[in-house]
């Protein structure tokens, strides 16, 4: 998981495969782990190459998600060699990962602009979602090749936004109320995500770097 923050505690702390590659604080880190995922996509596209048609699941490799929170605020605090490497492995990533690589990307912003974030990444996404009222820009980049005068006004609270998947038979994004999350223990949550991914029957991969 890639998270910006300006501490990280890791909350799991009996997982010996944890380490800090795992949580990235800056944009050199980001850059860095962005490196090895996409090292590890690229082996994995070498390494499996012994059935036409195959994808991760097919050969039981242990997917990935990546969450990359606070993405403009990342790309604006990088220099631009640094903003210019993530960008560079987030496409390798985002246009090659979902056929052999199984690694799912998950990005936030408060706001989005081209400056920092291509229209031809964008929309790769299959799944946009955009929390209360955003401006016409945010919306353009959330939701491209749509109509911004045909997209539904939602209301400006917590909880309700606009969300589109490449399933739906419209380019339309549709409005929804998200779930009340605020009470989750999310620590709780990933310590045991962690502890069941000790128990399983993925390929082994000599490769894996973490």
């Amino acid at each position: 998981m890639f998270h910006k923050s300006n501490c990280i505690e890791n909350p799991v702390k009996t997982t010996k495969k944890v380490n800090n590659l795992v949580v990235c604080s800056t944009p050199s880190q980001v850059a860095k782990a962005l490196r090895i995922l996409t090292t590890l996509m690229n082996k994995r596209y070498e390494y499996h190459q012994s059935h036409w048609g195959w994808d991760w699941i097919n050969y039981n490799l242990r997917p990935i998600v990546v969450v990359f929170d606070e993405f403009a605020a990342t790309m604006s605090e990088a220099d631009k060699a640094t903003a210019n490497e993530i960008n560079d492995y987030l496409k390798q990533i985002i246009f090659k990962a979902r056929q052999m690589g199984g690694i799912y990307l998950l990005m936030a912003s408060q706001r989005l602009t081209a400056e920092v974030l291509e229209r031809n990444i964008s929309s790769e996404f299959s799944t946009r979602i955009g929390m209360q009222n955003l401006d016409r820009i945010s919306l353009n980049l959330a939701f491209p090749g749509c109509d911004l005068d045909e997209i539904p006004i939602v209301d400006n609270i917590p909880g309700h936004g606009l969300i589109y998947n490449d399933h739906f038979d419209t380019l339309i994004p549709q409005p929804f109320v998200a779930p009340d999350m605020s009470n989750i223990d999310v620590p709780s949550v990933f310590k045991h995500l962690f502890e069941e991914n000790e128990k399983n029957s993925f390929e082994t991969e000599d490769y894996w770097p973490w």
